[in-house]
């Protein structure tokens, strides 16, 4: 193959991994093969823009639009990868840079639990942290698995210990 049929051939995989990943998360059946569709995610790629980004983007407007009756019907390929697609990318980094430091965990717990040291606290939250991002990847961004690495869901996670002190009893040294 010539070095321009790679080219093409690796944008259209890439052309099909973001379309169903769309598809996927909408629940809607997007063609990959649509001319619009092709030129609006190219021109992104051409930008330097990866697979990763759009399916940040795909997720975090999934996230902020599917309850909204008048933002919904937006959640398709010539809305999200058009000419707004780096603004949706840097909401969605922002929203994502806005989840609990791994400082502020630390400092969630100690209150909490102030009998835990600092290396029984340290590995809680890196297996707090790993669980969240094995959630993340196995199964996209979608809502529900976004949660797992907010305030909230730490918080909460963490105040079960106080009712039942042996769940994390095994992830602790």
């Amino acid at each position: 193959l010539s070095t321009s049929n790679r080219n093409a051939l690796s944008t259209n995989k890439k052309i099909i991994k973001i379309v169903s990943h769309l598809n996927s998360v909408t629940g809607k059946n997007f063609k990959h093969t649509t001319e619009s569709t092709i030129r609006a995610i190219t021109a992104r790629l051409n930008e330097k823009f990866t697979v990763k980004d759009f399916k940040t983007v795909i997720n975090n407007r999934y996230d902020k639009w599917h309850n909204d009756h008048r933002m919904k019907e937006y959640l398709r390929p010539q809305t999200l990868f058009g000419t707004k697609f780096e603004d949706y990318l840097q909401d969605a980094q922002e929203s994502i840079s806005k989840a609990l430091s791994f400082s502020d965990k630390k400092n969630i717990v100690k209150k909490h639990f102030p009998k835990y040291t600092d290396k029984q606290i340290n590995n809680v939250i890196s297996q707090y942290i790993k669980s969240a991002l094995k959630i993340i990847d196995e199964h996209g961004h979608k809502t529900e698995y976004q949660t797992v690495i907010n305030t909230t869901a730490f918080i909460r996670k963490f105040s079960l210990k106080q009712k039942r002190p042996d769940v994390f009893d095994n992830n602790v040294d």
